[in-house]
């Protein structure tokens, strides 16, 4: 049931209940008490129903990341409490399977659920613009809001593929003429005249580089 569906079912209770109260004392203290009851078995059912107990989804992907550069998994140099807390409260597997441990084709098989063989990717390449069944598309169906934040590596780079939106960091990969990042947009606008790839880490560097933090006026805002 959406939200038009329970507004639907719930006004006309509504608008009698106005009713009943604007004309209270035409009727006995009886009368008032059973229309109340039978208000009540009618709307009950309808509210229990708008509650909407699902749980919330969050679907963490890092790019480039190590399975041992976690502070959980033992690495006392990497700091990681929020991803170790994350370990702590859930379930941690040491071992895991991609059938194309290759960038798109990976995130070919976490958007649509399909293996390389039904979902077209055998290797690396374009992910395609729309598949039958893509993950964020049948959430959304599902009744629940969804959006996707940071690297997709999709084509076009700020398709939705059934987000109802998205803030997109491909930290500087331009594939598409006028591209620019929700993130370079940001980092314009709150350090200007600072170059957001000082840090020295390339969008695909396998190696750290030298990192630059910024400091006095240029600092950026933590809010």
């Amino acid at each position: 049931m959406n939200a038009s569906d329970k507004e639907m079912r719930i006004m006309p209770l509504f608008y009698l209940l106005l009713f009943l109260l604007a004309n209270y004392n035409k009727y006995s203290y009886r009368a008032m008490k059973r229309i109340v009851y039978i208000l009540l078995i009618l709307t009950l059912p309808i509210l229990a129903r708008c509650q909407d107990n699902r749980p919330h989804i969050i679907f963490i992907m890092a790019d480039q990341h190590r399975g041992d550069a976690l502070g959980c998994m033992g690495n006392d140099v990497i700091i990681t409490p929020h991803l170790d807390n994350l370990a702590k409260d859930g379930v941690t597997f040491v071992n895991g399977y991609s059938s194309v441990p290759s960038c798109t084709p990976a995130r070919s098989g976490l958007l649509t659920g399909l293996s390389p063989w039904n979902h077209g990717m055998l290797g690396y390449g374009r992910v395609a613009r729309k598949h039958r069944y893509e993950l964020p598309r049948m959430l959304k169906e599902a009744g629940y809001y969804t959006f996707g934040i940071g690297k997709m590596h999709w084509f076009p780079q700020k398709a939705l593929h059934g987000f109802h939106g998205s803030l997109v960091d491909e930290s500087g990969r331009v594939e598409q003429d006028g591209f620019v990042s929700d993130y370079r947009d940001w980092f314009k606008l709150n350090a200007p005249g600072q170059d957001p790839d000082e840090t020295g880490i390339g969008w695909n560097e396998h190696a750290a580089g030298s990192c630059i933090r910024l400091s006095g006026p240029e600092k950026l805002p933590l809010s």
